[in-house]
């Protein structure tokens, strides 16, 4: 087993998951204020956090990067609809 398949199923490689929430969240002006990856309890975890020119921040926090992002993603859709974020 190859070192890249390990990562691919622990979620850290993944281009059609993280990568493309990561891209849709920069398209729509979110930047990156922190990405940390970290153990808690001896289980791996992610934090993520993306800030907006209008103020606004989303968080997300999860076993994979997909799981963080997503929930960033869920985040920011509720902003755009709420607050017209284009």
């Amino acid at each position: 087993m190859k070192e890249s398949d390990s990562l691919e199923k622990q979620g850290a490689i993944c281009p059609r998951g993280p990568f493309r929430k990561l891209t849709h969240l920069r398209t729509k002006g979110w930047m990156v204020a922190v990405h940390n990856d970290y153990r808690q309890g001896g289980q791996t975890m992610t934090f993520w956090l993306f800030t907006h020119a209008t103020g606004y921040f989303v968080k997300g926090e999860g076993k994979t990067d997909d799981l963080a992002l997503a929930s960033c993603v869920k985040s920011a859709r509720l902003f755009e609809v709420i607050e017209g974020i284009k």
